[in-house]
């Protein structure tokens, strides 16, 4: 239900909010592209899909080889633990612009 009032709501905001379909285009805009380019889509998800879990596969090594190194060896551990830490605190949609900015989309 509230899935349904949120859609709705996104619908006649972006009919009649007086906002640009580029910024902010109406669900059955979107449903509609979807559907036109169903192909695209199709042939286009495995490939995502395997990317990610690459991505994840070598964030989640990367990580565990890290946290190994921060614990066995103290030196390691008292430079690095601080920025550990702060990074913690920063939120991610702080990072985001940063990552992106620092390594890009491709």
């Amino acid at each position: 239900m509230a899935f349904a009032l949120l859609l709705t709501a996104w619908e006649l905001y972006a009919r009649f909010g007086g906002i640009a379909p580029t910024v902010l285009p109406a669900p059955s805009r979107v449903l509609a592209q979807a559907w036109e380019n169903r192909a695209a889509l199709a042939d286009n998800t495995l490939p995502t899909i395997r990317a990610t879990l690459a991505g994840f596969a070598f964030s989640l090594v990367a990580a565990f080889i890290l946290s190994a190194l921060v614990d066995f060896l103290a030196p390691l551990r008292r430079a690095l633990f601080p920025l550990l830490i702060a990074s913690q605190t920063l939120p991610l949609v702080a990072i985001a612009p940063l990552v992106v900015l620092w390594f890009g989309f491709g």
